[in-house]
């Protein structure tokens, strides 16, 4: 197919879909907005800057996952807590098997090692900072998608 061939089919997809009059039967309206959301999905998928969007956010969700935890594992030993999770973990990585065990033994070797005084302050300061980096990511991320600019 020749590029001026694809050319105009591009424009008569997007005349078809895109166009007000399509909207004039009730009928039509579901079939319109479907074709609308299969376009805009195909458009975006192709120029390849869903999927980029989509690994930062995976990164950031990542990044804040590790302050949260370790604020979460000084508090817990703060209150002397974090003797009675290691049966609740045991329990919740059970289907592992024996990395389950290995796991939950690493994760209450980890919280009995913590210092709850350093790590609680500097922990909540890094766990704002990725809360806020994360929030802003995803609205950045969502206002891309919807191709909107504020």
């Amino acid at each position: 197919m020749s590029l001026f061939t694809f050319g105009k089919v591009k424009k008569f997809i997007n005349r078809l879909v895109w166009a007000k009059n399509v909207l004039s039967s009730y009928k039509r309206t579901g079939l319109t907005r479907t074709l609308r959301t299969i376009h805009a999905v195909l458009r975006d998928l192709t120029h390849g800057q869903l999927s980029l969007q989509a690994m930062s956010l995976v990164y950031t969700t990542l990044l804040s996952l590790v302050p949260l935890l370790a604020v979460s594992f000084s508090m817990l030993k703060g209150l002397g807590v974090h003797n009675q999770i290691e049966p609740l973990m045991l329990n919740f990585l059970a289907p592992l098997g024996e990395k389950g065990v290995e796991i939950t033994a690493r994760v209450i070797g980890f919280v009995e090692n913590v210092n709850v005084g350093v790590l609680g302050s500097l922990g909540i300061v890094f766990l704002l900072y990725t809360v806020i980096s994360l929030i802003y990511k995803i609205e950045t991320v969502f206002n891309f998608t919807w191709h909107r600019r504020y």
